[in-house]
């Protein structure tokens, strides 16, 4: 009826004024569900059509998050933080008004959805490797377990690093359903003061926007189905996110974007292909959950496809042992252990536990053998990716069959039919995750595009990345690629920064990305995709939509005026969100904030050849000079004679400059005396002089430059350790105004 009815529709209107049409036009679309998707059936039990034309319902908000993944997540966190900040002391922001929509109804993507809740991590993410905020839910996920079951109080359990899977592959796993309740909480807040609306089970399936004559889109609108009703919900936001699985809003926005393999003609990469090839895109996966149950049958019904797969050798655990280690002998002559399979992805080890919640080991499975490759759903039809989501759902259904009959023991035989299907554990009808594991997306044609040359080991000096002065955060992983690829692609990095021009569209004045869609190559993607950098990611990009709004500034011209981007990563530094990398400086460290800025600028540059701060050692005087001089605006050298220091050597420019300034004295025989410690005497004479001092209220260590007690404690040679050297320049250069300017000169050194 409704197909007849749009058929008369179309042929009687073109008899009517023009103004009618819309009135009478009913669109049907078809969109994928892929929630609801049945690999038995696929076409009838997630494509599904809905009428569409005037919204059910009109909603205007400030900012509008497209997907309810880490990055979504993350994001809205970000945008909402200065309101739910204790605003004791200082007048409270105005509230923002907060959409975030999500096609599934789990929030949390890769780490609850896609059911990876084994996290993929770096060795630093529980100190200064990811952000506070990360951290805190982690911390959080940890206390969930700690809290409610019964611990085995003989499994020698460190709080602060519990681990409920005990498993190898991770620092942290955890059921995904748990991983679902903590983010959920870590919302509420948001959402019970009005500031977050959030959308389960919309899917957003259009947008209408402005061209502007430089080409830039402005979006006016999105609109979502709602999967489960079929309502429709326009959306009008100031800015959006992107933080779909596959970059969603970039197609419906018509900007460009990249997707799928470049060239080395294209990204001018080392290790990309001759020859582009958008298809290839990183295998997808459905991971489940199987439950240990010794001496039990749960093998199930043979799936669809198996023998088929079997025949394509799909199957292997790679020379991995079940329950035991095995040794991989290599070409070069050396040996590898490799670790049990069972404990990779465990994500509860029953032996943590006495409780009977807990009496048998959950597992996730997530391995090489239920990756699918070369299936693009990318840019295809709902029937394509419906019958390609088919296929990998009974690839990893023929792989749980294959470890239950053919799976080699560890003592002999075949099979564990031991493995049970825990559907409950993802809520999901068959065992399998509600969502694809999605490692690729779609990716913005950014202002900057990362490249292998800027993260690839091979291709830096020092033990950092590239460095970018423009940096919102951090990451470390590996290029890890799952699929076909240009031998050497996959290759080690150097722990990388997440830069704010990757994260601007050049097409989009009121879009920003906030998963894996940001500027980024096929190759670059395999590091930057994984669960704290996209967390990163997200959080960058909810403070930069919240900053626009309230500085009514457009995203891409913020980086234009560095004091803009300044405060940006200002705030992100003050909220515990790593901008450069340091192995000994945790997020809780009192000068985090302090170190990471002054770090980013130069003011203490962080060593090539170390991650180490070294926070509590002290400073020499030439050290202390060094950094001095780069406060000092006049860099003309006056004359001035140091009886230890010859004219020609590389530190007398500076050390005269610090000295003709009043900022550090000599001694009564002239001498400057370079190797001294830079004790609390010379920190007060250069925290007293005119060009740095503050007000009282708003001077640091005040003990240091107190005479009474500095005499009384006999203080005066007790020297200044790295961390309150750099807490204090922080203030200063604050509250100086000076951040613009040091930056600027941060930049003109980089490009030397």
């Amino acid at each position: 009826m409704v197909r007849r009815l749009v058929f008369f529709t179309y042929n009687f209107a073109i008899l009517l004024d023009h103004r009618l049409l819309k009135l009478l036009i009913i669109a049907l679309m078809k969109v994928l569900d892929i929630q609801a998707l049945d690999p038995g059936d696929p076409l009838s039990s997630a494509v599904r059509e809905f009428e569409t034309g005037k919204p059910d319902r009109v909603v205007k908000c400030d900012i509008l998050i497209v997907g309810g993944g880490m990055g979504g997540v993350a994001a809205a966190l970000s945008a909402v933080a200065d309101y739910l900040r204790d605003s004791t002391g200082g007048r409270r922001p105005s509230k923002l008004s907060i959409c975030m929509t999500e096609e599934t109804n789990w929030l949390g993507g890769q780490m609850t959805s896609q059911a990876v809740s084994a996290l993929d991590e770096n060795w630093l993410v529980e100190s200064s490797g990811a952000p506070a905020s990360y951290q805190e839910m982690r911390r959080q996920i940890r206390d969930y377990y700690l809290e409610r079951f019964i611990i085995n109080k003989h499994a020698r359990i460190d709080k602060k690093t519990f681990n409920p899977g005990s498993c190898w592959v991770t620092r942290l796993a955890f059921e995904p359903k748990v991983g679902l309740a903590i983010l959920d909480r870590f919302l509420k807040p948001a959402v019970d003061s009005g500031c977050l609306k959030i959308f389960h089970r919309h899917k957003a399936v259009s947008a209408a926007g402005k061209r502007s004559p430089d080409g830039r889109v402005r979006v006016k609108s999105v609109s979502a189905i709602d999967l489960d009703n079929g309502e429709l919900t326009e959306f009008r936001p100031k800015i959006c996110l992107d933080a779909t699985e596959l970059g969603d809003m970039l197609p419906l926005c018509k900007l460009a974007y990249s997707s799928g393999e470049e060239s080395r003609e294209q990204t001018g990469e080392p290790h990309a292909a001759e020859v582009p090839d958008p298809e290839n895109v990183q295998d997808i996966v459905y991971p489940f959950v199987v439950e240990w149950r010794a001496g039990e049958d749960h093998t199930i019904e043979k799936p669809e496809g198996y023998d088929e797969f079997v025949e394509a050798n799909q199957y292997s655990l790679l020379g991995y042992r079940m329950f035991v280690s095995a040794l991989e002998h290599r070409d070069d002559g050396t040996t590898r252990e490799l670790l049990p399979f069972w404990t990779y992805r465990r994500l509860i080890d029953r032996n943590n536990f006495e409780d009977l919640n807990y009496a048998n080991d959950l597992a996730m499975i997530n391995w090489e053998s239920n990756d699918v490759r070369d299936v693009n759903i990318i840019d295809k039809s709902p029937e394509q990716i419906a019958e390609n989501l088919a296929r990998a759902k009974k690839v990893s259904l023929g792989f749980l069959y294959w470890l239950q009959t053919e799976a080699p023991r560890d003592e002999g035989g075949k099979g564990y039919p031991e493995m049970k299907l825990r559907p409950d554990i993802l809520q999901s009808d068959d065992g399998l995750a509600k969502h694809p594991y999605i490692r690729e997306s779609r990716r913005i044609k950014a202002l900057n595009v990362v490249k292998e040359q800027d993260i690839g080991k091979g291709h830096v000096s020092g033990v950092r990345a590239r460095p970018f002065k423009d940096s919102l955060g951090i990451g470390h992983y590996p290029i890890d690629i799952h699929g076909r690829q240009v031998p050497g692609a996959a290759q080690a990095t150097a722990p990388f920064q997440i830069p704010y021009s990757c994260l601007i569209p050049m097409d989009a004045e009121n879009l920003l990305p906030a998963c894996k869609n940001i500027g980024v190559t096929h190759i670059t993607n395999g590091a930057y995709r994984l669960h704290p950098i996209e967390w990163s990611i997200g959080t960058a990009a909810g403070l930069i939509a919240r900053y626009s709004i309230r500085h009514n500034l457009q995203p891409g011209k913020i980086s234009k005026n560095l004091g803009n981007l300044i405060d940006i990563q200002r705030e992100l530094a003050e909220s515990g969100n790593p901008l450069c990398w340091f192995d000994d400086v945790p997020t809780d460290h009192p000068a985090f904030a302090a170190i990471q800025i002054v770090s980013l600028f130069d003011l203490i540059p962080p060593d090539e050849d170390s991650l180490s701060f070294r926070p509590d050692d002290p400073l020499s005087r030439r050290q202390a000079a060094q950094i001095l001089d780069r406060l000092i605006q006049d860099r003309k050298s006056k004359f001035c004679f140091i009886a230890d220091i010859d004219e020609d050597a590389p530190e007398f420019d500076y050390v005269a400059r610090v000295v003709n300034t009043g900022l550090m004295e000599l001694d009564d025989m002239g001498n400057f005396n370079p190797e001294d410690l830079f004790s609390q005497g010379d920190f007060a004479i250069c925290a007293r002089s005119r060009t740095f001092r503050l007000p009282r209220q708003q001077s640091v260590f005040l003990d240091s430059l107190d005479d009474e007690h500095r005499e009384e404690n006999g203080h005066d040679y007790l020297e200044i350790s790295r961390a309150e050297f750099a807490q204090w320049l922080y203030t200063v250069v604050s509250y100086k105004k000076k951040w613009e300017n040091l930056a600027l000169r941060s930049v003109a050194r980089s490009a030397i």
